[in-house]
């Protein structure tokens, strides 16, 4: 029985004696999300290896949720690992908030089979709010002054009032008018100038009439023209009506309109000279 009451006893002091072994976890916060440029490479071949269409979108909505930007090229690149066009549209949409370089995004449009697929994501960018830049926060108001608490300051009282009756003062000379010179004007923030070589390279790849329309209206939206590059869209344009359509809509994205009478040498008839020029004035 001694003998007993010893080893329980040990095996208590042994149980004290070894300390517990904890595992750290590491820290996530589930609200921080960091913007970062995609894989495009390792994206593209997840969504190949997804054989599901559902299990394909779900991939896209972790790609935009978790904060991942997307250049056109990306965009073009991951939608080109989907069989379908509806597939294609539901991505692309949701890949357009979280692009940088917007004013490419005409690029896009080659990657979808049918003009009704370019139309609905045409429509569906189009209703989508631009973000207002946010402004910074105002800095903190300083409480210390060099490392010390800023002491409460004493309380003056106001001055006794004068025994004796007090002169008023004498009277000031009014100032000459200033004349205040009316601040600079704001700067024109321009939208930036095409890639006109691409844009060519993109209309050119547009088999149809509606698909070069919508190439044309999405980067007028986010570019800026020269009559020149005008002048050479027009050239790319087969038929009469187009040529009008590139015309009248590239109008009021171009930079030197006093060099817009160059771009009607581009137009193939007099009647559609007559209809661009009573349409935009010029």
């Amino acid at each position: 029985m001694r003998y007993l009451k010893h080893a329980l006893f040990a095996a208590a002091l042994l149980a004290f004696a070894v300390p517990a072994v904890s595992y750290a976890q590491p820290h996530h916060h589930p609200g921080h999300v960091q913007n970062m440029r995609v894989d495009v490479h390792s994206a593209k071949a997840h969504i190949k290896n997804e054989p599901f269409a559902d299990g394909k979108r779900v991939i896209i909505d972790s790609l935009v949720s978790t904060g991942n930007q997307f250049m056109c090229s990306d965009v073009v690149e991951i939608l080109d690992a989907f069989d379908f066009d509806d597939e294609k549209v539901d991505a692309a949409i949701k890949m357009y908030p979280n692009t940088i370089d917007k004013n490419n995004w005409y690029t896009v449009y080659a990657s979808f089979d049918f003009d009704s697929s370019k139309q609905k994501v045409r429509q569906a960018v189009a209703a989508m709010p631009q973000r207002a830049p946010v402004a910074p926060p105002a800095p903190p108001v300083p409480q210390f002054y060099a490392g010390k608490p800023i002491p409460p300051q004493p309380h003056v009282a106001p001055p006794a009032a004068h025994p004796h009756p007090v002169a008023p003062p004498p009277a000031v000379r009014p100032m000459p008018p200033q004349h205040h010179h009316a601040p600079a004007p704001a700067p024109v923030h321009r939208k930036p100038m095409i890639n006109i070589n691409s844009f060519l390279s993109a209309l050119e790849n547009e088999p149809f009439s509606d698909g070069k329309r919508s190439v044309i209206s999405s980067a007028a939206a986010t570019n800026s023209f020269t009559s020149a590059d005008v002048a050479a869209i027009i050239r790319v344009m087969k038929f009469s009506d187009e040529q009008v359509y590139a015309a009248t809509t590239l109008y009021d994205s171009v930079v030197d309109k006093n060099n817009w009478y160059i771009i009607y040498d581009a137009v193939t008839f007099s009647s559609d000279k007559d209809k661009i020029r009573n349409r935009v004035g010029h």
